[in-house]
């Protein structure tokens, strides 16, 4: 990345960022400011003369302090983070800060026990996010981190202060040890709260019958259409799904049998659609009402929309539906519309509408198209 673009992405990339992006880089500007509050006690201990550290030292401690925040910031306004496992970087963050809060305590014997402190303020950012592993992990690193910087000052040492510092990294060790098992436990819940909304945010846009998307399912997938194809220049196209005499079906072999047939159509469409070669382009197919079906394709035009209308009608035709121990052969109307730049989705639904009407009027089991105004 050149220099400027990266000035740009600096100056521009906050507002750019998509949602998750932007509440990482909160978290990230959180911790920053708590690297802020202690540097002002450690700034205070420095003049106190309670730190073995220099002017200059303590200078290039806050120098890489800001290096540090200032690199994870960068990975966040780049994106770049999107490109490890963890895009969050929560457990890389805390593991720099327990090396940084391991060199202060390295740095301050007099005043180390009220230090300790900093590894518990680090802990809890990882509370909603971490797993037990991942925490063990850190704590350990912690731990042993603190042990070595004991191990390495013991040798002068009197007994009784080296019984009180041994004290203290026992007291460290349990509360950072209990802190992983709690805040895994926690996150724990917090995945399974997660999964539970998401499950219900799932059957809020779930036909009970069909299982396909339902109205709302069908305005968020417009919405979402509508909002790429304004960015993207690109139109995008609507297939408004009928079962022809469908009253008929459900007033000869009742209701039952009519739910049955509208459940394996809904599975044959959604099957075709996802058996659908080429892009990467997300298929919805929702239930518009009573026998009435929508299938949203986005960055697809009025062309490319016809084709896959004839390949769901194709997939409906080729095979009966065994109902009730009897073959029913099944067909459908088609309307077919294509988005225009100065019109709300509900103008591009509407002309597929009239497609549709016009292939009941024609004899049903056809495609009928709206043309572009």
């Amino acid at each position: 990345m050149s220099k400027q673009s990266l000035l740009d992405s600096m100056a521009n990339g906050k507002s750019r960022l998509p949602p998750e992006q932007r509440l990482r880089l909160v978290r990230t500007g959180m911790s920053a400011l708590a690297y802020v509050m202690w540097g002002v006690i450690l700034l205070l201990a420095h003049l106190r003369g309670w730190l073995e550290l220099s002017g200059f030292q303590v200078a290039l401690f806050f120098v890489g302090i800001f290096l540090t925040n200032l690199v994870f910031a960068l990975l966040i306004l780049t994106q770049r983070n999107l490109r490890f496992r963890e895009p969050s970087m929560t457990m890389p963050q805390i593991a720099v800060a327990i090396i940084w809060a391991l060199l202060v305590l390295a740095a301050s014997p007099e005043i180390r026990g009220i230090l300790l402190l900093l590894l518990f303020t680090i802990f809890f950012f990882g509370v909603f996010r971490l797993r037990t592993g991942q925490f063990l992990v850190l704590a350990m690193l912690a731990i042993l981190g603190y042990g070595a910087i004991l191990l390495y000052e013991a040798a002068d040492m009197s007994r009784r202060e080296l019984e009180l510092q041994l004290l203290h990294w026992a007291v460290m060790a349990t509360v950072l040890l209990w802190l992983s098992f709690m805040g895994g436990h926690v996150a724990s819940l917090r995945e399974r709260l997660r999964r539970a909304l998401a499950e219900r945010d799932l059957a809020a846009r779930r036909d009970d019958l069909t299982g396909t998307g339902n109205r709302r399912e069908m305005q968020a997938s417009l919405d979402a259409a509508l909002a790429q194809s304004r960015e993207s220049g690109r139109p995008f196209s609507l297939c408004l799904l009928d079962l022809d005499y469908f009253k008929q079906l459900n007033d000869r072999f009742g209701h039952i049998a009519g739910d049955e047939i509208l459940r394996r159509f809904a599975e044959r469409m959604a099957g075709t659609l996802r058996g659908l070669s080429g892009d990467d382009v997300a298929r919805s197919l929702a239930r518009f009402g009573g026998e009435e079906f929508v299938v949203v394709l986005p960055d697809t035009d009025l062309a490319g929309a016809f084709r896959c209308a004839q390949r769901l009608r194709e997939a409906l035709t080729r095979e009966p539906f065994e109902i009730a121990g009897q073959s029913l052969p099944v067909t459908m109307s088609v309307g077919v519309s294509e988005w225009q730049p100065d019109e709300h989705w509900e103008g591009t639904l509407s002309r597929a509408d009239k497609a549709l009407y016009l292939a009941k009027e024609r004899g049903r089991n056809r495609i009928e198209v709206v043309e572009n105004r």
